[in-house]
């Protein structure tokens, strides 16, 4: 059966059993990719974060004043925890109203995100432990707090931009209900070769 990918986790129980079958429908959509670890959170996680790290500074993308006065599109804000969730969630009535108007805000917003974690971080290290338990009333995962301070403090050494993160061709069609977004096959096939596996060369 062919469904949209966010149903795999409607489908579950909202906690572990549901991240396991996201988890197995995106590993079957990136063509058996193993996926070992997963951590999904509910969409108030979003407050919490934010203001873990002391607010999210960016330029406001369109206008959201609908939603907040103070988004205007071209202002310079440091986002409040509120804020966040609005600027992230928001669609109907903004721009052109898409998805896609949308998606280039979150990618905006992670981007800001990472960016004032790690140098949070850098200045203290304790920030992970402030961060995680933050989230964690919000937060299903199956790693543990020294996989998460791992990864972050790894993360410390890397860089990261906007063409890290991936938009996948593809097709977009009207369906019975919603609009259905189907990716084409030989684009994912390569960013998946690109983004995680390397080439030896045997000669």
């Amino acid at each position: 059966n062919v469904a949209q990918l966010a149903l795999s986790y409607a489908y579950g129980d909202g906690k572990a059993g549901s991240c396991e079958m996201a988890k197995q429908a995106v590993s079957n959509l990136l063509y058996g990719l193993p996926i070992h670890g997963y951590l999904a959170l509910g969409i108030s996680s979003i407050e919490q974060i934010n203001n873990a790290v002391g607010g999210v500074k960016l330029e406001v993308l369109e206008d959201l004043t609908k939603y907040d006065k103070s988004l205007v599109k071209g202002a310079t804000v440091t986002l409040t925890g509120a804020q966040a969730k609005t600027y992230l969630q928001s669609r109907m009535g903004v721009g052109d109203g898409t998805n896609e108007s949308r998606i280039l805000r979150q990618k905006q917003y992670m981007m800001a995100l990472v960016n004032q974690a790690k140098t949070a971080i850098r200045s203290d290290i304790s920030v992970v432990l402030d961060l995680y338990n933050a989230i964690s009333e919000y937060m299903v995962t199956n790693l543990t707090l020294n996989q998460v301070t791992y990864l972050v403090t790894e993360m410390q050494g890397y860089s990261f931009s906007s063409n890290d993160m991936y938009s996948e061709s593809g097709t977009s069609q009207q369906g019975a209900v919603f609009n259905e977004f189907y990716a084409d096959d030989a684009s994912l096939y390569e960013t998946v070769l690109k983004v995680f596996y390397t080439c030896e060369d045997n000669s």
